[in-house]
């Protein structure tokens, strides 16, 4: 089963090359450097083009639902990941 649907912040920043094979394509394509290199660049495009972390907001996450109404720049910070274009924790870029 691939990802859900576009208005997902998933879908809305990860490429969709990047989605082949669903969630176990998209952790295979994570392993190799380059890849996962482009997915950071693509995804930070993606970002930008939706206007930055402070227009994306959580609407549902079940497994925490306390992040629901925050934005991507908010659970970030909360998170305390770095921001670029795109949040990643630090070490995972």
């Amino acid at each position: 089963m691939g990802w859900q649907s576009g208005s997902s912040i998933t879908g809305a920043l990860l490429p969709r090359w990047a989605q082949e094979g669903g969630r176990a394509g998209t952790l295979a394509m994570l392993k190799d450097t380059a890849t996962r290199e482009r997915m950071y660049r693509d995804m930070t495009e993606n970002l930008s083009r939706r206007g930055g972390a402070t227009r994306l907001m959580v609407s549902v996450f079940e497994p925490d639902r306390s992040l629901e109404g925050k934005t991507l720049a908010q659970v970030a910070r909360r998170a305390s990941t770095r921001t670029g274009p795109v949040t990643v924790p630090p070490g995972r870029r």
